[in-house]
């Protein structure tokens, strides 16, 4: 792969966002530079953004509501609150993951930790404390009603997301925990049953060989959850705390006892530790990692290469860091020839990712309703639309591009652009981000200027470098021609130009 699209790649795989023009000239000054760069990126504080973007489309905890109703409070009539609340809810989780990533601590932790991540919203909220005074943002926090240290596992956002009924028995919770810790996706299917008046669905469980063949792992996993049972689910007050008392509760219900796959656990605590302990556990952050940056999982045929990387992932402590780096690293990620089986497929920018390119170039953010960021949200939002997950009604990113995805590019193209024109009117030349080749952007360039501005814009948007009197520029050049007869000035016909940038698919793909 051609060093500039392979840099973009790595960029937009670690830090969720294209490099820098200074990035692209040193590592195309320098091809062997890259590695370092990739080393460079990897101590970014980004990657733990990227990390919680990545791991939402695993954990599915970012709906914008929950069963939970927030009515409970009056601060949540202020809807932006609201909402705002909600999403911090659902990074809960997300953010610990996250950091357990940044700090380089083992991966286990995600599973043990004694400690969850906070903002102001939750420490307003939740029955929970700072670890330390002063910060902000997300910060080590501790929960105060007695839960059990166990990572994520322990997190309200985790137990508000996945929910339980009466008749389902915390069996859908179990069921999160195997899909998104062990890769164990048996209990993703569907189940038909022969619909029969005199059906004892709680009989069949316990002797029908087909439903046995589940729950006897399932079950055991879902008694170990029974502190976070709510007997109003929908209640905010109920649903802020955990409940030491309620623990035992399964031996009062038509359930199995506590365990996992076999293997006899008397809490979460223990549930916690026995994940920590199973192979699958380390096996499943290496098949999503190849799932993040390969866009596909392991066959049986690279059972070499997966154990390979899984190997690098054990060897470096667990450090989810080496994990990434190892994939990062494989020849298949990093071709891009038809000729080579296996090879990483161009892929669509998510949500994320094209808001944090386009806030990255032009200090843009697409923010609705007084301040909730559009691309993130679908109450007042996009996110679905632009083809993304709320981990709810969509669980996984569309194949294929669709007119509701270009129309979304279209109109963050359109808004970031003159945004950018405007805040660069008012900087000298030097001091710009994407006008660096003209000194006036409110004057007529000679066709120099012209040529050299569209060279430059081609770099730091789409990563391309491409000589002044190539057929791209020129081509470029008479958009831009055609633009400015439509216009009213050069400023207009620039923002134009660079909308038309940001929603060309070598943007938009990468």
């Amino acid at each position: 792969m051609e060093i500039g699209r392979l840099a973009s790649r790595l960029s937009l795989d670690i830090l969720g966002r294209r490099p820098t023009e200074s990035e692209l000239l040193a590592v195309r000054l320098d091809p062997a530079s890259l590695e370092a760069q990739v080393q460079t990126w990897l101590a970014d504080p980004a990657f733990e953004e990227r990390v919680v973007s990545l791991f939402a489309d695993v954990y599915r905890t970012r709906p914008d509501r929950y069963v939970v109703e927030a009515d409970g409070d009056a601060a949540f009539h202020d809807l932006t609150y609201r909402a705002q609340f909600m999403r911090s809810v659902g990074e809960e989780p997300l953010r610990l993951v996250g950091r357990v990533a940044a700090l380089d601590l083992p991966w286990t932790d995600v599973v043990t930790a004694d400690w969850t991540l906070a903002n102001d919203l939750l420490l307003a909220h939740f029955p929970i404390e700072a670890l330390e005074s002063g910060g902000e943002g997300w910060r080590p926090a501790r929960y105060l009603d007695g839960r059990p240290a166990a990572g994520v596992l322990g997190t309200n956002g985790m137990w508000w997301r996945y929910t339980s009924t009466t008749d389902n028995l915390n069996r859908g919770r179990a069921a999160a925990i195997a899909r998104i810790l062990l890769c164990d996706q048996r209990y993703d299917g569907t189940v038909d049953f022969q619909k029969s008046e005199e059906a004892d669905v709680s009989a069949r469980i316990s002797t029908d060989p087909a439903c046995v063949a589940c729950h006897v792992s399932l079950d055991p996993i879902a008694s170990t959850l029974w502190g976070f049972w709510r007997h109003h689910p929908e209640s905010y007050t109920e649903a802020l705390r955990y409940y030491p008392s309620r623990e035992l509760d399964w031996a009062s219900r038509p359930v199995a006892p506590p365990g996992f796959y076999g293997q006899d656990v008397d809490s979460l605590y223990e549930l916690g530790q026995a994940i920590a302990d199973d192979p699958r556990f380390g096996n499943c952050a290496v098949a999503q990692t190849w799932s993040f940056l390969l866009g596909r999982e392991p066959t049986v045929a690279e059972t070499d290469r997966f154990n390979d990387d899984r190997d690098a992932f054990v060897r470096g402590g667990l450090v989810y860091r080496n994990l990434f780096r190892a994939v990062a690293d494989d020849p298949w990620y990093r071709s891009d020839s038809a000729d080579f089986e296996g090879t990483t497929a161009p892929r669509r920018l998510t949500p994320d990712q094209l808001a944090a390119s386009v806030e990255a170039l032009t200090g843009y953010r697409w923010t609705v309703a007084d301040g909730i960021d559009a691309m993130v949200n679908d109450t007042w939002g996009f996110r679905i639309l632009n083809g993304g997950v709320d981990g709810s009604l969509v669980v996984t990113s569309p194949a294929t591009e669709s007119a509701p995805v270009a129309l979304v590019q279209e109109r963050l193209a359109e808004l970031a652009a003159p945004y950018a024109v405007a805040d660069e009117l008012l900087l000298p030349a030097g001091d710009r981000v994407l006008f660096r080749e003209v000194q006036s952007l409110e004057a007529e360039p000679t066709d120099e200027e012209l040529r050299a501005q569209i060279a430059g814009l081609l770099l730091r948007v789409h990563g391309a470098a491409a000589a002044v009197d190539s057929e791209q520029v020129t081509i470029l050049v008479e958009l831009w021609t055609t633009l400015r007869a439509e216009s009213s000035g050069p400023a207009e016909a620039w923002a134009w130009l660079l909308s038309a940038l940001f929603r060309h698919p070598d943007f938009v793909l990468y």
